[in-house]
């Protein structure tokens, strides 16, 4: 009996922990989903990223306020290959005026870079008796998501060149920035939280230049490298 206790009580343990895996954002007031943009992912490189949401207390139908019992995400549909998702909650089900986090994880294979068009179905239960007999409605909200290929080449919006290397990366990475121009940057480095981890003023010459990081203490997880307060590309550490 000992031993089928702990074995249930592990399976339930193991259960609650699969479906915490994002932290939700209590700070989120307006109704809706964040980020607005999500960040792109890239071939054979892991990929995680929690999306905030808060879901509204009531909706209009035919000019008459409808207060919501609940709401249920119901699909996400038209991810990248190997991509999946997963609530903060095992029943995808808030109540209405609830904040809320899901996570999309997984690792895109070779051939899938490209755009998708990714759409979040979410179902509203109504309370009965309610207006026109309504049971539920399905909302839809849409993003782009993009898969890059897997090679670490980044364009700058601006005239300069980088690569990064290796890429998924460890102890260290290696920025290659190629200038057209004598010049002064900024080169900033910040987690998918939006935390900066990195930020160096760097004399770029004409040609080639090379900036080792050492990323010994930073966490496992997806980088986002600015050059000018320019998106130049992205970093992944295993």
């Amino acid at each position: 009996m000992k031993k089928l206790f702990t074995i249930l009580f592990a399976a339930i343990l193991f259960a609650n922990f699969a479906h915490a895996q994002c932290s939700v954002d209590t700070n989120l007031k307006a109704a809706g989903f964040k980020p607005d943009t999500i960040p792109h992912a890239t071939e054979l490189a892991a990929y995680s990223q929690v999306i905030q949401f808060k879901f509204p207390t009531d909706t209009n139908i035919f000019s008459q306020k409808v207060t919501f019992d609940s709401l249920t995400i119901k699909a996400i549909d038209s991810l990248p290959k190997s991509i999946t998702w997963q609530c903060g909650k095992a029943s995808c089900t808030y109540m209405g005026g609830e904040n809320g986090c899901l996570t999309l994880s997984g690792t895109p294979p070779n051939g899938s870079a490209g755009k998708y068009k990714m759409i979040i179905t979410v179902t509203a239960h109504f309370p009965l008796p309610s207006p026109f007999g309504y049971k539920h409605q399905d909302f839809t909200n849409n993003w782009n998501f993009y898969v890059d290929g897997g090679n670490a080449i980044f364009e700058p919006a601006f005239t300069n060149h980088l690569i990064a290397s290796p890429n998924p990366f460890d102890q260290q990475v290696a920025l290659d920035i190629n200038s057209l121009n004598t010049e002064k940057s900024r080169l900033q480095i910040y987690d998918i939280q939006g935390k900066e981890v990195y930020n160096i003023n760097i004399q770029l010459a004409q040609g080639n230049n090379k900036y080792i990081i050492d990323t010994k203490t930073w966490n496992s997880g997806l980088y986002i490298i600015k050059t000018n307060g320019a998106f130049a590309g992205k970093i992944v550490k295993m």
